[in-house]
């Protein structure tokens, strides 16, 4: 099983995905379309697919006023779901409260790979959507 997941953001887009046997990968982009293409080239052509696979989206959540920055980012999650759908990939939305408690392991993964400081501007985005898949791992596909 794998578990894709996307955190979408006015900046950058964070993209991970978490498989049954706990491999990974995390990266984020400036564009969603690259953020889509990283899906397709490791989704598509890389990894078996499986009827259990889910993919997550990060909504889009607010203070009650609406700015160019979140304007932006309502842009990318509705791009994200279109494709998603389009592509009939099953997903889910979830809200950022969700992912919190998979932050220390998505540090961890993150710094064994390299990565100085996954809270940085360059990472959070990625670190975000792999606590998203960590959290979905530990709910529904260790509890199995």
């Amino acid at each position: 099983m794998k578990i894709w997941s996307w955190d979408p953001g006015s900046n950058a887009t964070g993209i991970a995905c978490y498989t049954s046997d706990q491999n990974w990968l995390a990266n984020q982009f400036v564009d969603p379309v690259e953020a889509w293409s990283f899906f397709e080239r490791n989704e598509m052509d890389s990894w078996d697919s499986s009827p259990d696979d889910i993919a997550l989206i990060e909504d889009y959540r607010s203070a009650g006023h609406i700015t160019s920055q979140a304007k932006a980012t309502i842009e990318v999650v509705g791009f994200l779901k279109h494709s998603l759908r389009a592509s009939g990939y099953p997903f889910h939305m979830r809200v950022e409260q969700h992912r919190l408690s998979g932050n220390t392991h998505a540090d961890a993964l993150l710094i064994g790979r390299g990565v100085t400081n996954p809270q940085s501007t360059n990472w959070k985005d990625a670190r975000s959507a792999l606590a998203h898949c960590i959290t979905w791992h530990r709910q529904f596909v260790e509890k199995r």
